[in-house]
């Protein structure tokens, strides 16, 4: 079974999330609601997905995908956010994300984002809101 890390620090958020990807037959290996423990977490589980939000404490999401690309482990990562705009999508997959949806989307939208990006593929949000995939694909 596939595994998940949460990152979020509004705990309805991560109950949602918790929801979908347990939807989607994720086991949930942690959540956390700061970049600081998700780091730890992603050290002792090894998750095959974060789904990781970008306004947390201790670490923001921008230092956890930098620390995380220096760890080197095979993990994907979708950024869930308020943050949205085209700026903060393209720092995100710059930075390592696999995807970016911004958190105004459905829960259909969220489902779809893990599924883009588990089959290994880039998932953005449009600048006008509707949630798009792109064609690159990520190993």
């Amino acid at each position: 079974m596939r595994k998940a890390l949460i990152v979020d620090d509004h705990p309805f958020i991560r109950r949602i999330v918790r929801l979908v990807l347990e939807k989607a037959n994720f086991q949930i290996a942690a959540e956390t609601d700061n970049g600081a423990t998700a780091l730890d977490l992603v050290r002792s589980h090894v998750p095959h997905l974060i789904v990781l939000d970008l306004s947390m404490p201790k670490l923001d999401g921008f230092e956890v995908l930098k620390r995380l690309n220096i760890l080197g482990l095979p993990i994907k990562v979708l950024v869930l956010t308020s943050k949205g705009s085209a700026f903060f999508a393209d720092r995100c997959i710059r930075a390592g994300a696999i995807g970016f949806i911004e958190k105004t989307e459905d829960v259909d939208a969220l489902t779809q984002a893990i599924n883009h990006v588990m089959s290994g593929r880039i998932y953005l949000n449009d600048p006008d809101g509707r949630s798009q995939g792109a064609s690159a694909t990520v190993s």
